[in-house]
């Protein structure tokens, strides 16, 4: 596979096909249950201490959350992008660099 066949959006779903549609899904539930992108109003610690407490219920009540019914997988795995997208864009810490020749675009 050369350069110019690679869209990293796409592949990202090709490769994580079931992971990327459970977080979109999580991600609509959330925006319902709070408001659109409210999770952009708090901060990466916010974030950070959700992933804590996923954790330890994991520990304490098993795989599945008792308050939505769905994977703490699925929580650790969201608080975890938003921590990432945070850091990526609002704290301007690093930057992802796309590799030459190679645009992002989302078909």
């Amino acid at each position: 596979m050369s350069n110019k066949d690679l869209n990293p959006v796409r592949d990202a779903f090709q490769e994580f096909p079931n992971a990327m549609y459970a977080l979109a899904k999580r991600t609509i539930f959330g925006a319902g249950k709070h408001a659109p992108r409210d999770w952009k109003t708090k901060d990466i610690n916010w974030h950070m201490a959700k992933i804590g407490r996923h954790l330890l219920d994991m520990e304490l009540e098993g795989d599945i959350d008792k308050e939505s019914g769905d994977p703490h997988y699925l929580m650790l795995a969201w608080n975890a992008m938003a921590v990432l997208e945070h850091y990526l864009v609002k704290e301007k810490a690093q930057q992802v660099a796309e590799p030459k020749g190679v645009p992002i675009k989302i078909d």
